[in-house]
């Protein structure tokens, strides 16, 4: 313990050798310990990434609350709390349940006087693959069973044709996959009508083609199979030729022809600019907000 005041005899007697038993470095006024610090900073597990706006909350010791994760440097700061033990947990909004998952709390910490924590609170991130499938009148296909073999999932596309699933707990390993799309068999066409004759046929009767009909044929369901490269759409940095390759990746997933060439991507571009109304550039640059924007929100 550090020493606030006491003669310079005291602190000297103290350390004499010669000093009685009863001497000690403390003979003065000691200092008084603070009250213990806290602050706990949020993060995103695949990037290290501060996330701001997480509600951090601190639960079951006298200084019980909540802060946002909005210091600069990515924390909930709570600052001086009362002695106890506390629980300190992350709460999520509905949109950032669509992003995150809840991180386990931590729990029975004790903080006593003098101490400053700083513990970390690490958020998995979701990750959904999302497809769309449409027929060839560019409609989507509506409520077909449809199953995929890694991660084994299985269900119906939704009213928009769309197929999502969660596979952030196999993202990291999962490569390819195939998907199975059952399409409903359609519904069948009506019956030929032969119509009636006005009179009696001639003997012999004639021969006519519509007594050789053939039979309506039997609709029968069909299946589409997809082979799956699962890749991560970001690229591994930020650096620019990363972000133009994910520019690439959300207009190919949109339908827009990119293959590499430089002159039919910046067609591409061109066209997903003149679909969505925005100046004519043909620069990746200039759509990367908004096909981010446009692409992780389809359908």
């Amino acid at each position: 313990m550090g020493c606030c005041g006491g003669s310079k005899a005291h602190k000297k007697a103290a350390k004499s050798p010669l000093s009685s038993s009863t001497a000690t470095a403390t003979d003065g006024p000691s200092c008084p310990l603070k009250n213990p610090k806290l602050k706990v900073f949020v993060t995103r597990a695949d990037t290290g990434a501060k996330v701001p706006a997480i509600k951090v909350v601190l639960k079951d010791g006298p200084s019980a609350g909540n802060k946002p994760s909005d210091d600069p440097a990515g924390a909930a700061d709570f600052g001086e709390i009362e002695v106890g033990t506390y629980s300190i947990a992350a709460e999520l909004t509905d949109d950032q349940k669509k992003q995150y998952k809840l991180p386990p709390s931590i729990d029975n910490e004790s903080f006593q006087k003098g101490h400053e924590k700083t513990f970390p609170l690490v958020l998995p991130t979701i990750v959904t693959l999302r497809i769309v499938i449409i027929d060839r009148d560019d409609k989507p296909v509506a409520n077909a069973p449809w199953t995929l073999s890694s991660p084994a999932k299985n269900g119906t596309t939704t009213d928009k044709g769309l197929i999502e699933v969660d596979i952030s707990d196999v993202a990291e390993d999962l490569d390819a996959s195939e998907l199975t799309v059952t399409l409903p068999a359609p519904p069948p066409g009506p019956a030929p009508v032969v119509p009636p004759l006005a009179s009696p046929p001639p003997y012999p009767p004639p021969i006519t083609a519509t007594q050789f009909t053939d039979p309506a044929p039997v609709a029968r369901e069909r299946s589409w199979k997809f082979n799956l490269t699962l890749v991560d759409i970001e690229g591994a940095d930020a650096s620019e030729a990363a972000t133009d390759k994910a520019v690439q990746a959300r207009l190919a997933n949109l339908a827009f022809w990119v293959d590499g060439d430089a002159d039919r991507t910046t067609k591409a571009v061109k066209a997903y600019e003149t679909l969505y109304k925005k100046p004519l550039t043909g620069a990746l640059a200039s759509i990367k907000d908004d096909i981010t924007t446009r692409h992780d929100a389809a359908p």
